[in-house]
């Protein structure tokens, strides 16, 4: 939820200096918005990327994936792999994934 809020600072504050960097146009006084939009539209994408990627790497990661399939496999279900081949699957997930054939 932090994530959504930082981006939408960040598409409002480019917005304010797209919007500053028109009006100031018409004045010849465009080097100020010009320099802060440059240095936003370098910065900001940087920095966003870097939260998203630290969450990103929590929710992807095959460590979370295979506690939630070794929960499966403890509620008698049976758990398997099709069109992957990812033996730390059944290193994390303390089973033997059936491997599915495809063609």
């Amino acid at each position: 939820m932090a994530s959504v809020i930082n981006m939408i600072i960040a598409v409002l504050v480019l917005f304010g200096t797209s919007a500053g960097l028109i009006m100031s146009l018409g004045k010849g006084k465009a080097f100020i918005p010009v320099l802060l939009l440059g240095f936003l539209m370098v910065v900001l994408p940087k920095t966003m990327a870097g939260l998203v990627y630290t969450q990103l790497d929590d929710i992807m990661s095959p460590k979370r994936l295979c506690e939630r399939i070794k929960w499966y496999d403890e509620q008698g279900y049976a758990p398997g792999q099709y069109k992957i081949e990812l033996g730390i699957l059944n290193y994390y997930a303390d089973t033997n994934l059936k491997r599915f054939k495809y063609s």
